[in-house]
């Protein structure tokens, strides 16, 4: 990488129409020096090599893109940020560009038989993660996927082409960031990330360890229902007096706050007491606020850590007055409150009805089909799902690290 070039954000307007992103293309070099990828048989994706379909990331946030003007001589970087990729994406919509594709950027190569069937941004504020195949693209990166003719595949895959590249017409704006500023503070913001996960404590009190191991002891009178895999993995920690680190610390506060609602001593057979047992009960949260706080962490994130995502059922949850209150609470504390239904979106005009009554954003509405809702779940990262359907609960539980709470 060349070093102190300028870098600018490049971004389209959309209130400019001359600004656009208007073709994607097949190229050998892509910029972002991001390959699709072709997929054979992944069932995750469901997609197979008979259908044709090539997949790959058509803009990487936050990527440094090196540039040369031979008009100007000028060197420098470009780089597409996340919300330059959402307008993008909303303006490519809009003007109806998805079958806009071509070869190595040539007017003369337009594909008349290339597809686009899947448009996807990667929004992991919103619970849009990346896919497994693209695990480690930036969040806001672009990914789409085109089914294509038998030769334009076959050609794709003997590696003609390697990744897919825009064009379009985009205005630049120059940061007062260097290249290398740029890079060295999203280092530091991964660094960041990670440092919470190297700090390690075991000085939590006995009680802690007895709670956990109590809530284990009961977890298997009932059956072993009342855990997520990560709720028996924490148990088993602060049982064994094992280290833990400030992340886990902070999860254990966030948990035990939101929870302690469900726990009642006085009812060992509840899974609100049983799974509040496992991750070390009152005396957990006690120590957790105590350790956040010495370690200077608490004040500054507290709000955060009481932030959940909790997703709500339909019809006899959110259609009694008692789910309705209950979601009523989460929106006043601030938490993000979904619907996921197994209602069609087709019969779901009264599940929108309830959205808008309770201030529940409308794209914070799924609908299943009458699919297992776990999946949905997993894919949104919900903390704690409210059904009233106690299979639905137990797949939540054995599939995902929601807490599931039956209504």
């Amino acid at each position: 990488m060349i070093k102190n070039l300028p870098i600018y954000e490049i971004s389209i307007d959309l209130n400019n129409p001359e600004t656009t992103v208007s073709m994607n293309s097949m190229v050998l070099d892509p910029a972002h020096e991001l390959s699709f990828q072709l997929f054979n048989n992944q069932k995750r994706f469901h997609f197979n090599k008979k259908e044709n379909v090539i997949t790959g990331i058509a803009i990487s946030a936050d990527t440094p893109i090196y540039r040369y003007d031979d008009r100007s001589r000028e060197e420098y970087y470009v780089v597409f940020t996340k919300q330059a990729i959402k307008d993008i994406i909303y303006d490519y919509a809009r003007r109806g560009n998805f079958n806009n594709m071509n070869l190595d950027h040539s007017s003369k190569k337009i594909l008349d038989d290339a597809y686009m069937i899947h448009s996807y941004q990667i929004d992991e504020e919103k619970g849009f993660t990346a896919p497994e195949r693209f695990k480690d693209a930036n969040d806001g990166s672009w990914i789409v996927s085109y089914k294509v003719s038998d030769e334009i595949f076959s050609k794709a895959e003997a590696g003609e082409w390697t990744g897919f590249s825009v064009e379009g017409v985009f205005q630049l704006e120059e940061t007062d960031m260097s290249i290398e500023d740029k890079m060295w503070s999203a280092i530091s913001i991964e660094l960041k990330k990670v440092q919470d996960s190297l700090k390690f404590f075991n000085d939590y009190p006995d009680a802690v360890s007895n709670n956990a191991k109590r809530g284990i002891e009961l977890n298997e009178k009932n059956g072993n229902k009342c855990a997520t895999r990560v709720g028996r993995l924490r148990a088993t920690t602060l049982a064994n007096k094992e280290d833990v680190s400030v992340d886990v610390i902070k999860r254990m506060y966030s948990y035990l706050s939101r929870a302690e609602e469900y726990y009642d001593e006085n009812n060992t057979t509840a899974c609100g007491t049983i799974s509040y047992l496992l991750w070390g009960g009152l005396a957990g949260k006690r120590w957790a606020e105590s350790k956040l706080k010495e370690l200077g962490e608490l004040e500054a994130s507290s709000d955060k850590f009481a932030k959940v995502r909790v997703s709500f059922d339909y019809d006899d949850t959110l259609t009694t007055s008692k789910g309705q209150q209950m979601a009523s609470r989460y929106i006043a504390a601030g938490d993000n409150v979904f619907i996921i239904t197994a209602r069609q979106q087709t019969n779901g005009a009264p599940v929108y009805e309830m959205a808008k009554k309770l201030g529940i954003p409308r794209e914070n509405v799924y609908f299943t089909g009458g699919r297992d809702k776990w999946q949905t779940i997993k894919r949104l990262r919900i903390d704690k799902h409210i059904d009233n359907n106690q299979e639905q609960i137990d797949l939540i539980r054995e599939n995902t690290d929601a807490e599931g709470i039956k209504f």
